[in-house]
């Protein structure tokens, strides 16, 4: 109830905005339209200067009567022309004396009421005005007709008495047009725009609380609105799903670095206890052994713990770039030689596929030996001793680094997370040491240099990682 309240509420406000602006806009528009035409910006034409009957009572100046009759000058005659309009002159018995353009049709004589009746409602399509020329003890009586196409009257007729009546009916009218415009302008306007825009609000309000499946039709004004509105959702409910993806990896991660720390502390706890007991003697074979066995302990623990430092570090950017032109093919080779002379992984058969071309780029020498080495260790690390390794450098736009194997390859579910951070394949057997970091870190150090890594693989089939340098 009381979102619904909170709604109407909204939607009332909207409406009552666009409402109120549309009125003011029209409003100014109609001052500022008779402020130019009060300004005579806009020339805006008259129907007519030309007054009929103004022009029938001037005309007596044209008329001259005398002892012979009455007579028309030529200027008037030159005025009826240019106005076209015609001239009948009637006696004290209205009967035609002179006229100038009359049309055929015109009675030459009258009755009082003819006369009266075609002054007020026209005769033979021609409209006319009467008026009286007096001159010598002598009165005539003249017509001016125009053509009904070039001049019309009309009369009107009311009562004094109603027009209270129909003044206040004309205000009841317009009052009762004025509320249906605007009880039809809050139904367009709310669906138009007030209803959208409450779900837009809805639609954030959703978003604000974390509810991305929330879905809206993509129509109307707002359609691109609601587009995007939809497309937020889905890339929320994505990341969502991502973090929480992220999460649950994290904490598989916890769970397995801390039984990987568990066992070399157990075996380092184990070992100094034993070394330390006055009850025991040992020789220095063994003493020497427990101490190899502790260094070793020591040292996978002080890896992991570098693994971490370095990760959050090339996270945060926060280590800096000792870049130097170096040759690639012998830096490759120096990285390939130094894993073959390694006791653990002398059994494996490692091959390097040089360039003939001398390839350069830009690096951090250590760090880049940092990535490579990874990506090579870890195809060694998770296949058996039947594996052959390739690593091949070549140059076309880019300088490429391949290293490729034919292992057991990787499962396709986990290699679109290979390069995530914590993140261990179900390729990998629990009784392997390692902080999972190692792809990550590779990773990191390449986009660092601005590069990129890509891998496929298909089970049993191997590994193929490229790296290219920009």
């Amino acid at each position: 109830m009381k979102k619904n309240m909170h709604i109407w509420k909204t939607k009332f406000k909207i409406t009552n905005i666009f409402l109120v602006f549309y009125i003011t806009i029209f409003v100014f528009i109609l001052i500022f339209n008779f402020y130019i035409i009060g300004l005579r910006l806009i020339n805006v034409p008259k129907i007519s200067d030309f007054n009929p009957e103004k022009f029938t009572r001037n005309f007596e100046k044209y008329i001259t009567i005398s002892e012979a009759g009455v007579e028309i000058s030529n200027e008037g005659k030159d005025i009826l022309k240019k106005h076209g309009a015609w001239i009948q002159i009637l006696n004290s018995n209205l009967k035609e004396v002179n006229s100038v353009y009359t049309p055929s049709n015109i009675p030459l004589k009258y009755t009082t009421l003819e006369l009266v009746h075609g002054h007020k409602y026209d005769i033979e399509n021609n409209s006319i005005f009467i008026y009286e020329k007096e001159d010598q003890n002598k009165k005539y009586i003249y017509i001016v007709g125009f053509s009904l196409d070039d001049i019309a009257k009309h009369t009107i007729v009311f009562h004094p008495s109603e027009y209270r009546s129909i003044f206040t009916k004309i205000i009841f009218i317009l009052v009762v047009d004025i509320f249906v415009i605007i009880f039809l302008a809050y139904l367009v306007l709310a669906r138009k725009f007030a209803n959208p825009i409450n779900k837009i609000i809805e639609a954030i309000d959703y978003l604000a609380c974390g509810e991305y499946d929330k879905k809206y039709s993509e129509k109307g004004i707002y359609k691109h609105v609601f587009y995007n509105l939809n497309s937020l959702g889905y890339v929320l409910n994505k990341s969502l799903e991502k973090r929480k993806e992220i999460e649950q990896v994290r904490r598989e991660w916890i769970y397995s670095i801390s039984h990987d720390l568990k066992t070399p502390l157990a075996s380092i706890k184990g070992f100094a206890e034993i070394m330390k007991n006055q009850d025991y003697s040992f020789s220095e074979h063994e003493m020497k052994n427990y101490s190899r066995i502790i260094w070793e302990k020591s040292v996978f623990i002080q890896s992991l713990i570098e693994d971490l430092n370095l990760t959050s570090k090339l996270e945060n950017k926060l280590i800096p770039l000792k870049i130097k032109r170096i040759k690639m093919n012998d830096f490759l080779k120096d990285i390939i030689l130094q894993i073959q002379n390694d006791p653990i992984y002398i059994k494996y058969k490692l091959i390097f596929k040089d360039s003939k071309d001398k390839i350069y780029a830009n690096i951090d020498e250590d760090l880049m030996k940092r990535a490579i080495f990874n990506l090579i260790i870890n195809s060694l690390k998770y296949n058996n001793e039947n594996i052959i390794v390739e690593v091949i450098i070549y140059q076309r736009d880019d300088v490429c680094i391949v290293i490729k194997d034919n292992g057991i390859g990787i499962k396709e579910n986990d290699l679109k997370h290979i390069f995530e951070r914590y993140y261990r394949g179900t390729n990998t057997s629990s009784s392997t040491e390692g902080s999972g970091l190692g792809m990550a870190i590779a990773k990191e150090i390449i986009h660092l240099h601005h590069g990129d890594v890509f891998v496929q693989s298909k089970v049993n089939e191997g590994v193929e990682i490229t790296i290219q340098l920009h």
